[in-house]
Formats: C-alpha cells, structure tokens, sequence
C-alpha cells in the first residue's frame, strides 16, 4: 500500500487490529485520537512503532466497506476499472463499460491480492474485446 491511494473516508486497520478513519493528512480513530500522516513513511509503515503499520484500506462502497488494492508489479490501468471487490479467496473487476469478471482461488494456492486482481481484470478485458470485436464484425 502506498500513500497516494489514501482518500478522505477510507477505513485504515493496523497491525494491531484497531481502526481509523483517514481525513485529511491524519487517521482519525472513533475517539477523537489521531496520528498524522508525516508519521508514516510512503508505504504505510508507522515510523515509531510498527504496531501501528496500516495492512488495509477499505473504501466504502455500496452500503459495505471493500478492501482497496494497489495492484504493482502489473502493466495494467487500474482507471479502467470501475469497482474491485475482494471477498475471502474470491476477486470481482468491474470494467468502465460494465464488463464484469471473477476469479477464485483454489483452496490449496495462497491467496495474493495482485495476482487476483491481474487475473479478474484480464478476464474481464477478453470478454470487453471479444464483445467489441463480435460487434464490429457483424
């Protein structure tokens, strides 16, 4: 996770479970207690304590909060994509033009995030182009 995908009204969750809400340069907890973001280096390491690392961010979509993911080390634009929602094992991209694709991962493969969203949004940009392609060769 980097810092430049950070919004107002994202949920953080650390490393030790405990929640905040970001606005501003600051993740602001339920209590009015706040840490500033000049405490926290590019990739969301907490640079007094790493109890306080942020391991997700989630952004509140459609009556649910749905776990955001920096998608690296992919040739990819993640603009294209409307919504990504992570569930368990189980990955949805949805396209600009409403192209919708899932991916699962087996129960015995480890579970990563990039790879899910790779696999969904390659998915979902095949059935995109073969529709596109059927339509122009009608």
């Amino acid at each position: 996770m980097s810092k430049s995908i950070l919004e107002d009204g994202m949920k953080v969750v650390f490393r030790n479970g405990k929640e905040s809400i970001v606005l501003g340069r600051k993740f602001v907890n339920m209590r009015g207690g706040f840490f500033s973001l000049d405490r926290y280096d590019n990739d969301l390491y907490n640079l007094d304590t790493p109890d306080f690392d942020v391991v997700d961010v989630l952004k509140f979509d459609n009556r649910s909060w749905v776990k955001v993911v920096e998608v690296k080390d992919f040739d990819l634009s993640i603009e294209e994509c409307l919504h990504i929602h992570i569930k368990g094992n189980v990955t949805t991209v949805t396209l600009m033009d409403g192209t919708k694709a899932t991916t699962t991962c087996l129960p015995e493969d480890n579970y990563d995030e990039n790879t899910g969203v790779a696999i969904a949004y390659m998915k979902a940009a095949i059935k995109s182009y073969s529709r596109s392609l059927k339509e122009l060769t009608k």
